[in-house]
């Protein structure tokens, strides 16, 4: 999986996941920022086994997983996991509040 971080002129960011598995059927988002609802956010399989969602959110810490065939799944390359309460692992994504004009890319996905 990738993050791309796209900077705009407020504190709130789109951020593109992206998540590779060519046996996947669905994909969803589930995050401190969607209350962790496993059905809110969708990916879009793109073809070839990329599944792509764009979340726009405020800044600060959010935790994520992946839904898959729903299974959870923590992002396997994300710079930053935590523990979580259950037992398992949660992908972190950093939001920086600050207003910059230009852009960004956390483990930048291929084209």
């Amino acid at each position: 999986m990738n993050v791309q971080i796209t900077r705009g002129p407020t504190a709130r960011r789109t951020v593109r996941f992206i998540l590779i598995d060519p046996e996947a059927q669905e994909v969803f988002l589930a995050g401190s920022f969607n209350n962790w609802n496993p059905t809110k956010t969708p990916l879009t399989d793109i073809g070839h086994g990329h599944w792509v969602a764009e979340v726009v959110l405020p800044s600060g810490h959010h935790e994520y997983q992946f839904v898959v065939d729903g299974r959870w799944i923590h992002d396997r390359s994300a710079s930053r996991l935590v523990d979580n309460p259950f037992g398992g692992i949660n992908s972190v994504v950093e939001i920086d509040g600050s207003v910059r004009n230009s852009s960004s890319q956390t483990n930048p996905a291929p084209v």
